[in-house]
């Protein structure tokens, strides 16, 4: 008798997954920053491609931390909770980098600090640029914070820990389980 199971989809590759498609999506945001045509050389889209990419960096540390975590402290995180905390990670960065990347095809400068020189009224940088600036920001402040909470939330959950995790949690066939 041959019984052939459906797979279970484990929380790290939820984490794993969408790591890989931020890195994607920046990889591509990164090949239409250089193209030459498209203006957005000096803007916030290169900014935006930066952060999708760091951020999905942090996606796959949750990842694996939620994988090798068991290993550490014996327990296993709840799998809806872990799953939640992904798709908030991956919506944080979306909300984060999507503002950066559309503010840069709306022309609005990068790397920017605008201050006010001592003793002045004379700003030592300037620009001139006319589209929503405090709407694409906002975003951005937004989407950091929802990443922000989200490894926070990731943190306290995996100090409170879950169930215990046995000897073999994931149902792996390598040395390690």
């Amino acid at each position: 008798h041959l019984v052939l199971s459906k797979p279970k989809v484990q929380a790290p590759a939820v984490f794993g997954v969408l790591s890989a498609g931020l890195l994607l999506a920046a990889f591509g945001a990164s090949l239409v920053a250089h193209i030459g045509d498209a203006g957005l050389a000096g803007t916030t889209f290169a900014e935006g491609s930066w952060l999708m990419t760091a951020s999905a960096a942090v996606v796959g540390a949750l990842g694996a931390a939620s994988y090798w975590g068991p290993k550490w402290s014996g327990r296993v995180l709840p799998k809806s909770a872990s799953l939640f905390l992904s798709l908030a990670a991956a919506a944080g960065t979306a909300l984060a980098a999507g503002g950066l990347l559309v503010a840069g095809f709306a022309d609005q400068p990068g790397a920017v600090f605008p201050f006010i020189l001592p003793g002045t009224d004379v700003s030592a940088v300037n620009f001139d640029y006319s589209g929503p600036m405090g709407l694409w920001n906002a975003l951005n402040v937004v989407g950091l914070a929802v990443l922000l909470l989200t490894v926070l939330a990731f943190v306290a959950l995996s100090l409170r820990g879950g169930e215990a995790a046995g000897n073999d949690p994931w149902g792996g066939q390598t040395l390690e389980w």
